[in-house]
């Protein structure tokens, strides 16, 4: 095997920003690299958090139901690398200069918060863990 000197060159970070809905409940498509995801989305009244579920157009689970809270980030399913996505969501301010505190209340999330994906492509991980196997034991 030979170590890949081009991967630093070919790495490249992506970010899509979704906008979200005050709905208590509602279902939405995106497309995150060009793959078309459905986003299942509801609100807990007790702890005052959203949660989502995402699958792909067949219906496998990409993200199993999370609750989602500001800087927590959440790791996509394995299953998502048969679309060569390495990808985590996370809420984002859309006003960088507003507080969360731990009490926030979730249900008009969509006035405070962008969903993000944020990732590359999983091929990308592919290279990074040959050239670590390489430096580590030589093949």
């Amino acid at each position: 095997m030979e170590y890949d000197y081009d991967l630093e060159d070919d790495a490249e970070l992506f970010s899509w920003v979704v906008s979200l809905s005050n709905e208590p409940s509602y279902r939405t498509t995106v497309t995150v690299q060009g793959v078309m995801l459905h986003l299942l989305v509801g609100y807990n009244t007790r702890n005052k958090s959203r949660w989502i579920i995402i699958t792909d157009k067949s219906g496998n689970i990409i993200l199993r139901q999370t609750f989602l809270k500001h800087r927590k980030i959440c790791e996509l399913e394995p299953v998502s690398h048969r679309y060569n996505l390495k990808h985590y969501v996370t809420l984002r301010l859309i006003d960088n200069n507003k507080t969360v505190s731990s009490e926030h209340d979730y249900l008009n999330w969509g006035d405070n918060f962008n969903l993000c994906f944020v990732g590359y492509e999983y091929e990308l991980e592919e290279r990074l863990q040959k050239n670590i196997r390489i430096n580590l034991v030589g093949n």
